[in-house]
């Protein structure tokens, strides 16, 4: 599991778990892989931030402090 800061546009970066298949031991640099987000500490208040930029097909930056280490698309989000 990786834990990168999850950039969803307009400086709003949030923590976040991506979790990929787990027959997958590494995760290789260019390689694309389809991996769930979890982010457990999104509250209503922060929600309410980054719902209009939930949207299928927006891309994500994941970062580690400033320095962009992948890139994601939306392919679909759950919010409970």
């Amino acid at each position: 599991h990786l834990r990168p800061a999850i950039n969803f546009g307009n400086d709003l970066l949030f923590s976040g778990e991506i979790i990929v298949n787990e027959t997958i031991e590494t995760i290789k640099l260019g390689k694309s892989y389809e991996a769930i987000i979890w982010m457990p500490t999104i509250e209503n208040e922060a929600y309410g931030m980054i719902k209009d930029l939930l949207t299928i097909g927006n891309t994500i930056e994941l970062q580690g402090a400033s320095k962009v280490v992948g890139r994601g698309k939306i392919l679909n989000f759950m919010y409970v």
